[in-house]
């Protein structure tokens, strides 16, 4: 991706600052000026069921175990996230399943489908917190190793 023109004329990456560890994206104690602060280039007014939405580019370098795509905060009335989705691609979803089971108890799905696997995790109560798919590419390229994995992710906020 190219980058934003500042003022002065030199340029930012659009991607915004690199992310060291996923836990750093992936958590709910963001706020909106954290997001305008760290990504050049933010998406507004995604409106879901009385949630603002907040979408940025995220690529978090091109390693097979990184992730490419995009990630939005959904913030509720109280100005807190609510919701965080990433929609992208990677070559090893190993760290992002580590991260989610860990941090945030996601747990493995069995499905019908060979090439896709379903993490998700449950309130106490029984209501869905979160989903994580992670299906095989339609065509995977050997100069791709990067972009093996189709990912789309939800994850809510926890009671």
């Amino acid at each position: 991706l190219s980058g934003v023109p500042v003022g002065d004329g030199s340029q930012i990456s659009v991607e915004g600052t690199p992310v060291r560890d996923l836990a750093e994206v992936f958590r709910f104690d963001v706020t909106t000026d954290w997001i305008l602060r760290r990504w050049p280039r933010v998406s507004t007014g995604l409106a879901q069921l009385q949630l603002q939405g907040y979408r940025v580019p995220l690529v978090t370098g091109t390693g097979e175990a990184d992730l490419a795509g995009s990630l939005t905060y959904y913030f509720n009335a109280r100005q807190k996230v609510q919701r965080i989705t990433f929609c992208g691609t990677t070559g090893d979803a190993r760290q992002l399943v580590a991260l989610l089971t860990n941090r945030h108890q996601f747990t493995r799905r069995l499905t019908n489908s060979p090439g896709l696997f379903v993490y998700a995790v449950v309130s106490p109560a029984g209501r869905p917190q979160g989903v994580l798919k992670i299906q095989s590419a339609q065509i995977v390229k050997a100069s791709e190793p990067y972009r093996r994995f189709d990912v789309d992710l939800i994850i809510e906020r926890p009671s």
